[in-house]
Parts: structure tokens; C-alpha cells; sequence
């Protein structure tokens, strides 16, 4: 099977091509300004590999928590694909891709990216079963999850202070492991990508970036649009 995959959820844009037993990978920094680099970088890889558009079977991307830009960003190109070439689009929680490398771990998983605000978007996994749903979250919030724990790990950029932030409230018993290793999330998002199509199929139509908490835009029109009518 040949597939594309993107990730587009925090400043690392990361782009695989998969062609059976072969992987490629390009990692960009570019700091959230996916859009200058995305659709360049993907033509770029599929020529090295000797493929079109029209080649590819599936294509996977990361459909949050995470970047809103970002996520909106990937999401539309390989959409734009999707509907120009007669491709299947499967999209993947940005959650279970970066719990998917920790998947042996004895004991939990949390993986965690910035939300901003002193906030985190978190899950929880165990044996690569959920425990948790994706939440826009403070530590508070997973302690319900993670109260009959022996060994955590916390796995992501923000991974430490999370975990420093939970020790802090002195609740939980188990013993703490942090990764928050910079690292390739491609091949989890590719191989969770294809048991997700096998699975269910392709995204429906209609599927969005799962965002969990509303954009910095909307949130200034709602609280201009309640000063200006306070009345409702």
C-alpha cells in the first residue's frame, strides 16, 4: 500500500511516504507556518520515491488535539488530494499517536501536548488500550484516571512539567517515568492510520479537525458579541 502521511500538530511538520517494506521521512522546524512548506515538501518526497499523487493508496494525517492552524493546515491539503485524485483520507487522534510508540510501557501512558493557558491536551493508555479520552485538561483532571496506577509514564514536549504538576498534588502513588524526547511520530501515524482504514474506512465527508476547545478568534467574538448584547 502506498501512503502519505502528515503531521501537522505542533511546530514540527513531518511528512512520510510508505511504500510497502520502504519508509521515507522529512522533519521540518518551520515553526506552525506549515502552509509554506507543506505541498512543496510532499510533491518533493513522492518524486524521490517515484510516485504521483495518483499512486497513492491512502492518505493519514493527525486530526488533533493539537495546532489549530496547524491541524487545518493538514487537513485541507490532504483533502484537496483526497477530492482531486479519488483518495481515501483517514484521520488519527493525535493522542494515540504519540502513546502509540509507548505502547510496551508496564503500566499507563499519558501523552501530552501543549494547549496553552497552563493547560495540556492529554489521554490515557494502557497495553495500547485507552483509559482516558482526549481532554483539553489540568492534572487535576487525569488524577480520577490514573488513581489505581502503579508506574506513569508521561510521554511528549510538555511531558515534565505535567508530571511535576502531578507530584505536586500528592495524590497519586505510582512511580513516575518521563520521555519528552524530541521524536518521529510518522510510522505510528501511518500504521495507525491503515488499521483505521481496514477497520472503519475512510473519513466521512464531513470529518473536521477535532480542536476540544474553541479557537482564539472564536472565543473574542463570543465574549465581544456578550459585551455588545448583555442581555442576550
Amino acid at each position: 500500500m502506498n501512503t502519505l502521511s502528515v503531521c501537522t500538530f505542533d511546530e514540527t511538520l513531518e511528512i512520510a511516504v510508505s511504500m510497502d517494506s520502504q519508509f521515507s521521512i522529512r522533519m521540518n522546524r518551520t515553526g506552525l507556518k506549515h502552509s509554506e512548506s507543506l505541498m512543496p515538501s510532499i510533491m518533493q518526497m513522492l518524486s524521490e520515491s517515484g510516485l504521483s499523487l495518483k499512486d497513492l493508496d491512502l492518505l493519514v494525517c493527525t486530526r488533533g488535539p493539537g495546532s489549530f492552524t496547524g491541524l487545518r493546515i493538514g487537513m485541507a491539503a490532504l483533502k484537496g488530494i483526497a477530492f482531486a485524485c479519488d483518495k481515501p483520507l483517514a484521520s488519527v487522534s493525535t493522542m494515540d499517536v504519540i502513546a502509540w510508540n509507548m505502547q510496551d510501557f508496564d503500566g499507563a501512558v499519558v501523552p501530552l501536548l501543549d494547549a496553552r493557558k497552563q493547560r495540556y491536551y492529554s489521554a490515557a493508555f494502557k497495553g495500547g488500550k485507552r483509559i482516558a479520552p482526549d481532554m483539553d485538561s489540568i492534572p487535576e483532571d487525569l488524577v480520577a484516571y490514573l488513581k489505581d496506577q502503579d508506574r506513569i509514564l508521561f510521554t511528549g514536549s510538555t511531558a515534565r512539567p505535567f508530571a511535576m504538576d502531578v507530584e505536586k498534588l500528592g495524590v497519586l502513588k505510582a512511580q513516575f517515568f518521563i520521555d519528552d524526547r524530541i521524536r518521529s511520530y510518522s510510522q505510528a501515524l501511518t500504521e495507525l492510520g491503515i488499521a483505521q482504514f481496514n477497520e472503519k474506512g475512510p473519513d466521512d465527508i464531513g470529518q473536521g479537525p477535532a480542536y476540544l476547545r474553541k479557537s482564539e478568534a472564536e472565543a473574542a467574538l463570543e465574549a465581544r458579541t456578550r459585551e455588545e448584547n448583555p442581555n442576550g
